[in-house]
């Protein structure tokens, strides 16, 4: 049987590649380089997304690292050199080696990019992770792969963290899985075991257990961390086994750890109010960290009730590292008051010195459809039991940069309106906040469109996205569009509400998984239920559901746009034609008819002759249909 990882390293084979294809062997691009907004993104209301930011100090300077896509539609790292004064120096594009972004780390001596691509076909054959090693002038030194690991889609709904200890490597990131026994590509962590030395991954666990070894499911945020002893601890937002803020401590040494067979003892940090499953768990997860005597960990949360507050506040929470798992206490750092018109953002959880830590959150203003920036920060200093030691504000930003330190400073970077921003914040005893602000030209022909995952202009999605960000349709998903990552269904109806102008919504949703109110699709669901363009998606537990959270497939979608010109714009005309519109669509199907006339209508051409009905729609995909379709 093939094994789920392989070594990849400068053998016959890989030079052979050198030559057939430039961006996998090459080294980085010295040139301009695309640099995206990423103000705000440390903030995620249901699930986190992979980290794009990265700051890193370097000899004399800065480095800063935004991950996305070049331009041949892989993933990407776009770098830049800041002297110490924050002063721009340089800038180089470093290619990935497989489509999907996943995220950056810096060793001492080393830089790590993980990468990976969606395997619709659910093979065991397609490598669906890689980690990449760079020596610290970007020169390539190897590889360690994984392939098939029952993944569906690597980094979806979820993010990627890194720790390291001695020659090994951990990352503890997220997929959706091959379809399960329902039909369904759940969602779950992923842990994997790198070998530095031999960049080969020495063990990994992608499969379904339990928490007992320390899976997760579902994982909508991952955290890993190893203290200089070898003992490993890791953080998941899960909204189902477990529903909870998860900590866990692996029973064995980094060393001698497999995450497939490990002893992981654990406890809930923090619990989830509602069903097991329901992905609105009114919480997000910011950080994990370890002191001397404590595990700490930071989130925000709203009262975990029945009513579904929108209005969040920040907590630290502190177990005891002795006879783990102990007793945790949770420790509220803000009171904005319940039903009122502030909130907390994610918080960032910044490790200090072995006993001192600071925490740093946006200030959100609720509204109608959720909540949006102000331009208030809060931060709170504290020793390593999470007593309160300094605190404060300031006005400005955070970003998905997590905070480094260097000489007792916290230090980040806020990009936002072509101009980028580094915030320095400290020291503990006498805080002071200092903003470097370093003015650039992106190089994005497109105005509408930052996304650095956007940016090859002969992309079939190119101007189809831009489109839609001019149009209100979509403003993407946390600063990037992931063209490349699965459309759910909730997403599906929301683009489509858009586009009919978001009109006002009089009734309540019957669906039981469609009740919090706070959630960007509530309106577009009742909206779409009542315009015929959906019934739901059958029943659960005796009760109506929608499933807004599962991926909408071809042929889904391109019912729903049927059903909205038919019913919205009334636009609709049937088709003509007669047989199957592809070979891969059987004739007399429900979902014959809406094919066959999205493809007299132009908005879809099939791939290689098929259409694919049962692929899961990607978001590139849903608003070139939306596109076409809006010129007829």
């Amino acid at each position: 049987m093939k094994p789920l990882w392989k070594k990849r390293g400068f053998d016959f084979v890989c030079l052979v590649c050198a030559f057939l294809s430039v961006c996998v062997w090459a080294g980085p691009v010295y040139a301009d380089v695309h640099v995206s907004d990423n103000a705000h993104l440390e903030n995620y209301d249901s699930w986190y997304c992979p980290i794009r930011s990265g700051l890193v100090p370097v000899q004399n300077g800065w480095m800063t690292v935004d991950g996305g896509g070049d331009e041949s539609g892989n993933a990407a790292l776009q770098v830049q050199y800041y002297d110490s004064n924050f002063v721009y120096q340089s800038g180089i594009c470093v290619s990935g080696e497989l489509p999907v972004y996943g995220g950056f780390y810096a060793s001492s001596d080393a830089y790590y990019f993980l990468s990976g691509q969606n395997n619709p076909n659910e093979s065991d054959e397609v490598e669906v992770f890689r980690i990449t090693k760079y020596d610290t002038s970007w020169n390539r030194i190897g590889s360690a792969s994984l392939f098939g690991a029952n993944t569906f889609a690597p980094f979806d709904f979820g993010s990627a963290r890194f720790a390291e200890y001695g020659e090994y490597l951990f990352v503890r990131t997220c997929h959706s899985m091959y379809a399960s026994d329902d039909g369904y590509h759940h969602q779950a962590n992923v842990t994997i075991k790198i070998n530095t030395s031999a960049m080969e991954v020495e063990s990994c666990f992608a499969g379904v257990m339990n928490i007992s070894i320390g899976y997760a499911s579902h994982s909508f945020n991952q955290f890993i961390i190893v203290d200089e002893e070898g003992n490993a601890a890791a953080l998941d937002h899960g909204d189902a086994y477990p529903r909870s803020a998860c900590l866990g401590v692996y029973g064995s040494k980094a060393d001698s750890l497999n995450p497939g067979s490990a002893d992981y003892l654990n406890t809930d940090t923090i619990s989830y109010y509602g069903d097991i499953g329901n992905n609105t768990t009114n919480a997000s997860v910011g950080g994990l960290a370890y002191s001397r005597d404590h595990y700490l960990t930071a989130g925000n949360s709203n009262r975990q009730d029945a009513d579904g507050d929108a209005v969040r506040n920040v907590y630290v929470s502190v177990t005891p590292r002795s006879n783990f798992p102990g007793t945790t206490e949770l420790k509220w750092l803000s009171s904005y008051e319940t039903g009122g018109s502030v909130s907390a953002s994610t918080p960032h959880l910044v490790k200090l010195g072995e006993d001192s830590f600071l925490v740093l959150w946006e200030e959100r203003k609720i509204t109608d459809y959720g909540t949006e920036p102000g331009t208030t920060c809060r931060f709170v200093f504290m020793d390593g039991s999470g007593s309160l030691t300094n605190s404060g504000e300031f006005e400005g930003s955070l970003s998905d940069c997590v905070p480094c330190v260097k000489d007792g400073k916290s230090v980040w970077y806020v990009t936002e309106s072509n101009e980028t921003s580094f915030y320095v914040l400290g020291p503990a005893e006498n805080p002071q906040m200092k903003v470097n602000p370093v003015s650039y030209s992106s190089t994005t022909d497109n105005p509408a469109v930052s996304f650095p995952d956007v940016r090859d202009q002969n992309a079939y999605y190119y101007a189809p996205v831009y489109w839609a960000v001019e149009k209100g349709i979509t403003n993407g998903r946390n600063g990037y569009f992931q063209p490349d990552g699965t459309c759910t269904r909730a997403e599906a109806v929301t683009f489509l509400y858009r586009m009919a102008g978001s009109p006002a919504v009089t009734g309540t949703s019957e669906f039981a998984d469609v009740q919090e109110k706070n959630a960007f699709f509530y309106k577009a669901v009742i909206w779409a239920v009542e315009n015929n363009i959906t019934n739901g998606a059958g029943t659960k537990n005796g009760k109506p559901v929608f499933n807004p959270y599962d991926t909408c497939s071809r042929k889904m979608i391109v019912a729903f746009i049927q059903r909205f010109a038919a019913n919205v714009r009334k636009n609709y005309a049937a088709s003509s034609g007669s047989g199957k519109p592809f070979p891969d669509v059987d004739e007399g199907a429900w979902f014959t008819e809406p094919i066959r006339w999205a493809a007299d209508k132009g908005i879809t051409v099939g791939r290689d002759g098929k259409f694919y009905p049962d692929e899961s729609c990607t978001r590139g995909q849903i608003v070139s249909f939306l596109y076409r379709y809006s010129s007829i």
